[in-house]
C-alpha cells in the first residue's frame, strides 16, 4: 500500500510542478502583452489578480484576470478585436474562471 501512496504523491507533486512552470509562463506573457497592449491602448495602471497571482489556487482551469485603471471606455470597447488577439497569443488561448485580488500590477506609462 505504501509503494502505491507513493506513486500518487510524486504524480501530484510532479503535477503541481508543471501547473507552477504554465503558471509563471503565463504571468510572463501577460507582462509583455500588456506592454504591447499600452501602445495602443492608453490606461494609467494594469492590475493582475485572481487564481493566476497565486501558486495555491492556480489551476488548468483558472482564467487571466485584468483590471484597468485610466483605460477611456470612449476610446477602447473591452470586446476590441485588437486587445483580444494580443492576449489569445500570448497566452496560446489558455484558461477559464477563477478570482482572488493580489497586487500585482503593470503600469503603461
Amino acid at each position: 500500500m505504501g509503494k502505491y501512496l507513493y506513486l500518487i504523491k510524486e504524480t501530484r507533486k510532479k503535477e503541481r510542478e508543471g501547473i507552477e512552470k504554465l503558471r509563471k509562463t503565463l504571468m510572463g506573457n501577460i507582462q509583455s502583452s500588456l506592454s504591447e497592449f499600452s501602445k495602443i491602448v492608453t490606461f494609467k495602471d494594469a492590475y493582475i489578480f485572481g487564481s493566476i497571482t497565486n501558486s495555491k489556487t492556480f489551476s488548468n482551469y483558472s482564467d487571466i484576470d485584468i483590471a484597468f485603471y485610466g483605460l477611456k471606455e470612449e476610446k477602447y470597447h473591452p470586446s476590441s478585436s485588437e486587445g483580444k488577439k494580443i492576449f489569445q497569443r500570448k497566452s496560446k488561448g489558455h484558461c477559464s474562471g477563477a478570482s482572488r485580488k493580489s497586487k500585482n500590477r503593470r503600469s503603461s506609462g
